[in-house]
């Protein structure tokens, strides 16, 4: 029952509180296309636990975001399926623990992580130069393939994914527009000859996916050159400067 004393010096002390729950995403990232779908979003924590944390994306640099998932695991990790071909960004905010973090993000809210590019889209052949069924095409016609979007330019290999038939000699490919335009150059088609094309599904985008279907076209290059004379027809005559006629 004895109290301080007058003489006794005071002895304060003070103490801080747990910082407040928050969570950061750090992927997945991936600037180079890629096919892979099934991902783990990962983050991290700080301060107190949070009881859940919300994982979101965005494929529009912040403008929207939309709730992938709740990981009530805490564990730094979660699994999900991305939905649709797109550019995508990261946000996590944690839930509980004292946090302050909106959820949902408000538009306009940077990412935390990102990009991840997504593209699930098979390449196609937009158009090919000569065209199928064309005619009278000239020995030194290049043959001009457009794809519709950047193809994985070691895919494309003569006597595999690309063939022609009769083989002319002399093959080389040259790529631009951003490898989506192939332009095969070749030794010269034979004059009234028809030669079959064909690209098949082991041409891969730069993303690692591939045709849908073969794709096979045709043409038939300029007939040979001909001369034949018409003229001039007639008895015996003595005139002697005549004009030879010919087609």
């Amino acid at each position: 029952g004895n109290s301080l004393g007058s003489s006794v010096a005071a002895n304060p002390w003070s103490f801080t509180t747990q910082a407040i729950a928050s969570a950061t995403a750090t992927g997945p990232v991936s600037a180079i296309p890629t096919n892979v779908g099934s991902i783990t979003t990962t983050y991290t924590t700080s301060g107190a636990t949070p009881t859940s944390v919300n994982l979101y994306y965005t494929t529009n640099g912040g403008t929207t975001w939309t709730l992938a998932g709740n990981d009530a695991t805490v564990d730094g990790s979660f699994g999900w399926i991305i939905p649709s071909a797109g550019t995508y960004h990261w946000l996590a905010s944690a839930v509980g623990g004292g946090s302050t973090e909106p959820s949902p993000p408000a538009g306009g809210t940077p990412p935390e992580a990102g990009p991840y590019i997504y593209d699930n889209v098979r390449p196609a052949v937009s158009s090919v130069v000569p065209n199928n069924g064309a005619t009278g095409v000239f020995p030194s016609q290049n043959i001009v393939i457009t794809f519709s979007e950047p193809i994985n330019t070691a895919s494309f290999s003569f006597g595999t994914t690309f063939t022609i038939s009769p083989n002319p000699g002399g093959l080389s490919v040259a790529w631009s527009g951003g490898n989506t335009i192939a332009t095969v150059t070749h030794t010269a088609f034979t004059y009234s000859t028809s030669y079959s094309c064909t690209l098949n599904t082991g041409i891969l985008d730069s993303a690692g996916n591939a045709m849908l279907a073969d794709y096979s076209w045709s043409f038939t290059t300029h007939a040979a050159a001909s001369a034949t004379a018409t003229g001039p027809i007639g008895g015996p005559s003595n005139v002697a400067g005549v004009t030879i006629t010919y087609t």
